[in-house]
């Protein structure tokens, strides 16, 4: 049996207490995601099909970086898991932001998503919100973020730049991961050449 993530980590710990042969996978930076296609691809005897898709993984990035470090100057961004309560992208998002030209809203690599305060966001001060809503899809409503009390005052809120991505190119760690990059750099390269 496979479990993945925080959340079941006290499913697989008591799986294994019953004597179930668990495999737990939390990885929490892109180092660590394709350490753990690497592990799924041993254990489905397919290490070569494992090591192609990392090396694809690992060109589509480096594809993003090279058209991403013509942008000037860094520009900051916030992405945001959830809602209720306001939440920052953690794990391996900053990452893949920074691989898009993108300077994240201050988070380490590998740390958890967590809450956040309009004070924070406000000191931050990003010039794109992206909306990454968990479960969401492409579907989450812009809105409801637009319209929270005292948001109006940060830059990208006031000057219109936030966009909604499929979470799915942002909360899974894996392939998909490539295209969030790419997504987020077109609305970089948008917001800088507009």
């Amino acid at each position: 049996m496979i479990t993945g993530t925080v959340i079941q980590e006290r499913l697989a710990h008591e799986l294994k207490t019953a004597g179930f042969g668990v495999v737990h996978q939390d990885p929490r930076t892109i180092n660590e995601i394709y350490e753990s296609i690497r592990q799924l691809g041993t254990i489905l005897e397919r290490p070569q099909e494992a090591e192609a898709l990392v090396l694809k993984m690992q060109q589509g990035f480096n594809s993003v970086k090279k058209k991403s470090v013509l942008l000037e100057p860094d520009p900051r961004i916030y992405v945001e898991e959830w809602h209720l309560p306001p939440m920052v992208s953690g794990n391996w998002v900053p990452e893949v932001v920074r691989i898009a030209g993108g300077l994240p809203f201050p988070i380490r690599d590998g740390e958890l998503s967590r809450e956040v305060s309009l004070e924070d966001v406000a000191r931050f001060d990003p010039d794109l919100i992206v909306i990454s809503w968990c479960g969401a899809g492409s579907l989450a409503d812009k809105k409801i973020l637009m319209k929270r009390e005292g948001w109006e005052s940060v830059r990208a809120v006031a000057s219109g730049h936030v966009r909604v991505i499929d979470d799915s190119l942002l909360n899974r760690p894996g392939p998909r991961l490539v295209e969030g990059a790419q997504r987020i750099y077109g609305w970089l390269f948008e917001l800088l050449h507009s």
